[in-house]
């Protein structure tokens, strides 16, 4: 996103002068989603994956507010892999 905000139609905050890294950028969403109400779930979301637990759960409940159920495929990141 970060790279080609335009395709998310999204706008890029500008970044402080210093900064340690560049992988937490601030960015305008004028679609109004509340992206803080997202951040505790994702980052369950990511330390499941990193720790390899929880990953048969149904990623809904990791998150406070109501989540619509995924529509990727099960199967999805497999089938890519046997594509290449």
């Amino acid at each position: 996103m970060g790279k080609k905000p335009e395709e998310y139609s999204i706008q890029l905050a500008p970044l402080p002068a210093v900064s340690f890294a560049k992988n937490d950028i601030d960015f305008i969403d004028p679609t109004g989603v509340n992206h803080d109400s997202l951040g505790v779930g994702l980052n369950k979301a990511l330390y499941n994956f990193m720790h390899g637990v929880g990953l048969d759960e149904d990623i809904r409940s990791w998150f406070e507010d109501r989540v619509p159920r995924s529509k990727v495929k099960r199967d999805f990141i497999a089938q890519a892999l046997c594509e290449k």
